[in-house]
């Protein structure tokens, strides 16, 4: 999904860092539950919407690209003397979708050979897949229900698809 970024936050304190600056509790990335979070200013005003997936490689926030950059600076500045690390981990890592039933049994975040997901929210049949360029390629190829991947790409839905070819009565149709 080419629209959205992805922040990593390493190190010892970073659970505890991310805690003081977000609006969700973030001990619950511990037992691999993913977290939809708010960033906001000190005054109360929301900066960004966060999804927290605890990625084996540190934690994983994922927002949108565009707001990306000024929410790292602004996180840099409160790192004071915690033991953490924050970085835009879009060249290591990137964010797919998935439509259909979540493939395992609890709504709680896995990871096999750094491929993770997560339901997206309480809807069980959207998911975040999170991993390396190339893995996420790898195991898209070899996935047989790879026509259900959503890239980014608003047409990839088969209902999408389906409303393309034929002519739209409603203009209150989305996709």
């Amino acid at each position: 999904m080419a629209h959205l970024g992805i922040l990593r936050f390493t190190g010892a304190d970073a659970l505890s860092f991310l805690q003081g600056q977000v609006s969700n509790d973030t001990q619950r990335l511990a037992d691999n539950t993913p977290v939809l979070a708010a960033y906001s200013s000190p005054q109360g005003r929301v900066l960004a919407l966060i999804y927290l997936l605890p990625h084996s490689s540190g934690v994983a926030a994922i927002l949108p690209r565009e707001i990306l950059a000024p929410t790292l600076e602004r996180m840099r500045k409160f790192i004071l003397r915690a033991k953490v690390r924050i970085e835009d981990a879009g060249e290591t890592l990137v964010v797919a979708g998935q439509l259909g039933a979540y493939p395992a049994a609890n709504s709680r975040y896995v990871e096999h050979d750094g491929i993770g997901t997560a339901p997206v929210g309480p809807d069980h049949n959207r998911y975040w897949i999170i991993g390396a360029p190339d893995k996420l390629a790898a195991a898209h190829a070899a996935t047989p229900t790879a026509s259900k991947r959503t890239g980014g790409s608003p047409t990839s839905a088969p209902a999408c698809r389906r409303s393309m070819r034929q002519p739209v009565k409603r203009s209150s149709r989305k996709c």
